[in-house]
């Protein structure tokens, strides 16, 4: 990182939120004009963003041009997880539109400065949750997200435990009437032995909408009105937590939760998507009432073992329509003291509501025996390496192999093997569908430049050209020199001298062509169209500008000892 950038995070970190009389203020900025989707902020607020958002210093995540999935737009297949820091340039890049920039709340300390309730829901009307938040008197600043759902965010004065973070945003996000959110840091520990960094969501105020594929990140008014960056700034200021204040919301919300647990426990959010489509709309008369209500019965067993009958009543009065009587209620209890059934998938109403690949992923879903996938990442290398935690286990698991991820034996083989976990059998159908459900949380990391074959492979190029003894003349090439053409700015080269080079350097399995094309890459490549004559011989040549490699500064020597009389 450069010293230009070092100081500018530094001064980012250090910067106030914009006050009312900001010079800030997109109103006295009027020639600052949109290019990319909407109104652009002046770069100054870059360093008030940074600052706000200040999270993770160790990595960050970006996205790539959105793909059409299903009815919506999506980054999932271009998102990268990259580690290196956040820096300003990052910020005024995301401003403008130019790249977007995700910043992960979670710090290398699990501690977080900011956290988010992440609601994805797109036919709900937005403007009620954002009156709820007033109504409730919560700290949260509303921000419509890239897909045109919701994100609530929680600002902290001074960095809060990751877990007391989660836990807090979980309880307002039930008050909320949103329990099945994504909530942010996903995290509340990281693992600095694994090389945990944690998930990172897309920052707001992002300068472009790529030709309207996806929404305005900006702030949203109970007005519905669209926040400026200057007023969501304001506002972040006003309703940041300090310590004190953030012990009585969790307190408060605590309480909150308790006092509407059981219209929250008919939710299903845990449970099979089928029950909690029909806890939204009820089961009627003639439509399967006894099926659903028995169906009910098998989750209120695995959810409630010890209160599972008086829940299952309280089902029966709140989601069937009329409620069954009391001795058909009894008879359904019976069967299933009996034993452990599963649930009636097949059956109606149930197969005509059925998510079978998001029910995998439920915690009392059909796939509760099963394996569950707690996080996996993908470290995107020529030779890519997944890294997976299940459920139970503290320990990642390394998949050198992409059979042996989407393999369910060769999977459950590597769990034996590394983990001592030995795994029940499943169906590979199943297990496909499981790994399709989690598909979005899969973090894609970026390794770090030099110890990809290609960044290695250029600080030997670069040791072969100007940190070594060089030609004097261009007939040196002849000796398998390189040799700098000052005058053209560049360096030329046989590809057979470099080759060997950097195979005797380590690169034992680098072929020409590689070395050809990452040549390329640099600016360089073959000395077209003729061969280049040197004291009578035909000699092909390569080249790469002079400005692609750096010559190791001369150092002073050091001082001689002086003689002691």
């Amino acid at each position: 990182m450069s010293d230009d950038s070092i100081a500018a995070q530094a001064a980012a970190k250090a910067a106030p939120i914009p006050q009312e009389n900001s010079t800030n203020d997109p109103a006295r900025a009027p020639d600052y004009i949109a290019t990319v989707g909407f109104s652009l902020p002046p770069p100054t607020y870059a360093h008030d963003m940074m600052a706000v958002f200040a999270g993770n210093e160790g990595a960050h995540g970006t996205h790539g041009e959105p793909v059409q999935d299903g009815l919506k737009w999506a980054i999932k297949t271009t998102a990268r997880t990259i580690r290196e820091p956040v820096i300003i340039e990052l910020w005024e890049q995301h401003l403008s539109g130019r790249r977007p920039l995700g910043v992960i709340p979670i710090r290398e300390d699990s501690t977080c400065l900011w956290g988010s309730i992440d609601i994805d829901i797109y036919d709900e009307d937005l403007t009620g949750i954002v009156t709820k938040i007033e109504t409730a008197k919560l700290p949260l600043v509303p921000c419509r997200s890239k897909s045109g759902g919701l994100h609530l965010f929680l600002f902290l004065k001074q960095p809060m435990q990751a877990d007391t973070v989660q836990a807090t945003l979980e309880t307002m996000a039930v008050e909320l009437g949103c329990s099945g959110a994504e909530i942010f840091p996903k995290q509340t520990r990281l693992d600095e032995a694994r090389g945990d960094v944690g998930n990172w969501m897309v920052m707001p105020y992002f300068g472009s909408t790529y030709g309207g594929r996806l929404r305005e990140q900006v702030g949203v008014k109970k007005t519905g009105s669209e926040m400026t960056i200057a007023e969501f700034l304001r506002h972040a200021q006003k309703l940041r937590c300090s310590p004190g204040e953030f012990d009585l919301l969790g307190k408060r919300t605590r309480e909150r939760r308790q006092a509407t647990r059981p219209e929250a426990d008919v939710s299903f959010s845990d449970g099979p998507p089928c029950l909690l489509a029909m806890a939204a709309n009820g089961v009627e008369e003639n439509a399967g009432r006894n099926n659903a209500l028995f169906h009910s019965g098998v989750y209120a067993r695995k959810k409630w073992p010890s209160d599972w009958e008086r829940k299952l009543e309280e089902i029966n009065q709140k989601v069937m329509r009329p409620p069954l009587l009391a001795d058909e209620v009894l008879g359904i209890v019976r069967s299933l003291r009996k034993k452990d059934y599963g649930y009636k998938c097949n059956d109606q109403p149930m197969c005509a509501l059925c998510d079978r690949s998001t029910c995998l992923t439920r915690q009392y879903g059909v796939g509760e025996s099963l394996p569950a996938i707690v996080s996996w990442r993908k470290l995107n290398s020529d030779e890519p390496v997944w890294f997976v935690t299940i459920e139970g286990s503290n320990r990642e698991i390394e998949l050198n192999e992409i059979t042996d991820l989407t393999n369910y034996k060769k999977f459950a083989d590597q769990c034996a093997k590394q983990l001592d976990r030995f795994l029940p059998a499943m169906k590979q159908d199943i297990w496909a569908a499981m790994l399709q459900a989690r598909e979005r949380d899969l973090e894609v990391e970026e390794p770090p430049r030099d110890t990809t074959p290609e960044g290695v492979f250029q600080e030997l190029l670069e040791d072969f050209l100007v940190n070594r003894y060089r030609g004097q003349s261009r007939n040196d090439i002849l000796r398998g020199k390189p040799w700098e053409d000052m005058d053209a700015a560049r360096h030329y080269f046989r590809m057979q001298d470099l080759h060997k080079y950097v195979v005797v350097n380590g690169m034992k399995h680098v072929t020409r062509n590689e070395c050809g094309k990452w040549i390329k890459r640099l600016g360089g490549g073959r000395n077209e169209p003729n061969p280049t004559t040197i004291k009578g011989k035909s000699v092909r040549l390569w080249w790469v500008p002079s400005s692609a490699v750096e010559a190791t500064p001369v150092l002073d020597l050091p001082p001689l000892p002086t003689e002691r009389l």
